[in-house]
């Protein structure tokens, strides 16, 4: 049996809109190129929900040099200059500049037993929050207000 009609779903993610650009119209092109090879038609919803999670270089670094004052220079990964995530924060950094960070979740020692080896990490069935990174987390953002405000 053949049915009358077919459904594929996904999700797209890039580092810029122009990537985005580029994979909607080959996603389209090669739709209806295999549609037309069988002389089916081919609809496309590409929906644009999130955009690309792209810092600013000046308040990465900010941010990045706050978290040093907090959990020492070892500690802070400075690799994340675009975020390969949907995420509502990218836009509010297309309308102002700033920085979307991430405060480790520890490498799993204070799950229970049950939860699974390895590292915490979101969106996985075995993800525990640790509750010990709070102080770390409101040390971070109040020394993070208490700096940006103190700029002249």
């Amino acid at each position: 049996m053949i049915p009358d009609e077919a459904w594929v779903g996904g999700t797209v993610r890039t580092f810029s809109v122009e990537a985005t650009d580029k994979i909607e119209e080959g996603l389209r092109r090669i739709a209806d190129g295999v549609a037309q090879a069988h002389g089916c038609s081919a609809e496309i919803a590409f929906r644009r929900a999130s955009p690309p999670v792209v810092n600013h270089e000046a308040e990465a670094r900010f941010a990045a040099n706050v978290m040093r004052d907090v959990v020492g220079a070892d500690r802070v990964d400075e690799n994340y200059a675009a975020v390969m995530g949907a995420e509502d924060f990218a836009h509010m950094l297309r309308a102002r500049p700033g920085c979307y960070a991430f405060i480790g979740n520890g490498d799993g020692g204070h799950r229970m037993p049950d939860h699974g080896p390895g590292p915490c990490i979101i969106h996985n069935t075995s993800f525990d929050f640790n509750d010990e990174i709070i102080p770390i987390g409101a040390s971070y953002f109040v020394r993070l207000a208490q700096q940006w405000l103190a700029q002249p």
